[in-house]
């Protein structure tokens, strides 16, 4: 079984451009079509990282003399762009160039959670090209898939355990006020009994 990464598309000019480093706060695997996908999971609003290169070049080319842009789109056969309301970006990035120019970092953080968008993963589009020179290929690559949580993992696994009741000095349980109040109810219920039959009792002897 194949295991997909992520996707570049080559044009014939042999140019293109690779996705070298894509973090995440963890990976899942997840199988799409006979094929073996790392699912990245990311934190909403918390930044993570592309990192992009040239390949097969003749001549090295200078990421500085390009423009690029990168966009969120659903992990679907389509590449549908994630578009919200009005005035409302579903993520941000900002970009590092190397010292040599061969090498372009984008600094992402997504604003949208999958769970609020039909459960979907997402992928990155970016887009190189060059507008001064029109025999330079447009180029194109597209992240692995990546799927958006509201709070860290660990934050997650810790609220899910269960709290131990609280103890006193002495080392014994201490019940919550809600047992307390209750047990205290029996007691003054069993006392109100014991009022009511000796009572009885009494109007009987009083009888004889």
């Amino acid at each position: 079984m194949q295991e997909l990464l992520s996707i570049t598309q080559k044009p014939q000019s042999g140019i293109y451009l690779e996705i070298i480093k894509q973090t995440s706060v963890e990976e899942q695997k997840l199988t799409k079509n006979g094929q073996t996908q790392r699912v990245h999971v990311v934190v909403k609003n918390s930044p993570f990282q592309l990192g992009c290169v040239l390949r097969n070049g003749r001549v090295p080319v200078n990421f500085n003399f390009l423009t690029f842009e990168i966009k969120l789109i659903y992990d679907l056969e389509n590449e549908e762009e994630v578009i919200l309301a009005q005035g409302c970006e579903p993520m941000e990035y900002k970009t590092t160039i190397s010292e040599n120019g061969l090498q372009i970092d984008f600094d992402v953080k997504i604003k949208v959670l999958s769970s609020h968008l039909n459960n979907l993963n997402f992928r990155l589009k970016i887009r190189v090209w060059d507008p001064s020179n029109g025999s330079f290929p447009q180029l194109i690559a597209i992240s692995a898939p990546i799927r958006v949580i509201s709070k860290p993992l660990k934050h997650r696994k810790r609220g899910n355990q269960v709290v131990p009741r609280a103890a006193s000095k002495r080392g014994r349980d201490v019940s919550p006020p809600s047992a307390v109040m209750a047990q205290q109810g029996d007691l003054v219920h069993e006392a109100v009994k014991r009022i009511e039959k000796n009572q009885i009792e009494h109007i009987h002897l009083l009888k004889q």
